[in-house]
């Protein structure tokens, strides 16, 4: 994370007294005067991978130009936006995006990720549960997280070209392919009767024609879509529908 553009986060952090977690920030109100149209404080949620990020990110946003209030913990399903900062996007912030996306009958935050990288697969997932931006961690200063953060509220979404192009073409894709038995698609059914004959990610690979991360891509979105939980639920759903 580029933090050229901060102003002492370390330091700023130590002087508010403001005690950050590995995971998320607590904080009272932001403070600046209000521009770019704002009429009232941002509401913002913050979660990092890291205290050092989450410090300088806390210190940063509270001595901003822009009002950015950070909620503490127990109110962070109230904000209108989710700043996620990690170094690798793993099934945890996949978790953190998901209950931003499910939390009663309130609007859901939009979401602001700051990482090294983002599959596919994980993009198409993230932007079913409100990601507007994704920011190259290495590359991202923090006004540049500030602005993404305060355009997301807006509704502008910021994602890079590449990652649009390959989620367009999944979109694209899969209003092609139709849906058979139990809500499958084709190499999604070749794939589950492999799995419930005994073969592993390699043997379906080579069975199949297809790279070991296209069979664990196909294996996972099946059982995300499906909502269920794990390779053998899979199978165990293959079977109740007569697919298997």
């Amino acid at each position: 994370m580029d933090i050229k553009n901060s102003s002492c986060p370390h330091r700023c952090a130590a002087e508010m007294n403001h005690q950050v977690g590995p995971h998320e920030a607590h904080s009272g109100d932001g403070r600046g005067r209000c521009e770019g149209g704002l009429e009232r404080p941002l509401t913002l949620a913050l979660r990092a991978d890291d205290p050092i990020t989450a410090e300088a990110a806390v210190a940063y946003l509270r001595s901003g130009p822009q009002q950015v209030r950070l909620l503490p913990a127990g109110l962070q399903d109230q904000s209108e936006v989710l700043l996620v900062m990690v170094g690798e996007v793993t099934d945890e912030t996949l978790s953190w995006m998901r209950r931003a996306a499910v939390r009663g009958t309130g609007p859901r935050a939009r979401i602001v990720l700051v990482a090294e990288t983002i599959t596919e697969n994980q993009l198409i997932r993230a932007v079913g549960w409100g990601l507007t931006c994704f920011l190259h961690r290495q590359r991202a200063s923090f006004p540049q997280v500030l602005r993404a953060v305060v355009n997301s509220r807006e509704g502008r979404a910021e994602l890079p070209d590449t990652l649009v192009a390959s989620l367009v073409e999944q979109l694209r894709t899969a209003r092609q392919v139709p849906l058979g038995a139990g809500g499958l698609r084709p190499r999604e059914a070749d794939v589950l009767r492999l799995l419930a004959d005994g073969l592993d990610t390699a043997e379906m690979a080579s069975k199949l024609s297809y790279s070991e991360r296209t069979i664990k891509n196909i294996i996972h979105g099946m059982i995300t879509r499906l909502g269920l939980r794990n390779r053998a639920h899979a199978v165990a759903h293959g079977i109740r529908t007569g697919l298997i």
